[in-house]
């Protein structure tokens, strides 16, 4: 099974990390699409307030791409535009991996405790 590892880069015990099955409010990860270009995605994801805009009241927990890059050489280069909101689940955030998009082809993901020594690049650099 082709899996998506994500390292939770949030706070674990925030409202959003309980009440959804990601378990961090804030993941990132970079991985090779099914083109062979290499994406670093970072997401989060925040349970609708009084405050919250409207769209995002549609959620049990809100979730936005609040950093898409192409990476080159290690280096996060060109700005990917993705103005995305969705129900903050790992469900809704394969689908958004795996759209045309990013153009992604994993089966599932996992989200890897927070600074638990896990490198996004396998290089040690975030």
């Amino acid at each position: 099974m082709k899996t998506l590892i994500f390292e939770g880069a949030g706070w674990v015990a925030a409202d959003s990390s309980k009440a959804s099955d990601v378990g961090n409010c804030r993941i990132r990860s970079t991985f090779k699409n099914k083109h062979g270009r290499e994406i670093y995605l970072e997401l989060n994801g925040h349970p609708p307030h009084k405050h919250s805009p409207q769209y995002m009241k549609n959620f049990t927990v809100g979730g936005w791409v609040s950093h898409s890059h192409d990476v080159v050489d290690g280096e996060k280069l060109s700005l990917r535009n993705l103005d995305h909101n969705f129900e903050y689940c790992k469900a809704s955030i394969l689908k958004l991996v795996n759209g045309l998009e990013i153009g992604g082809d994993f089966e599932c993901i996992e989200v890897r405790d927070s600074w638990c020594g896990f490198s996004v690049d396998g290089k040690g650099k975030l």
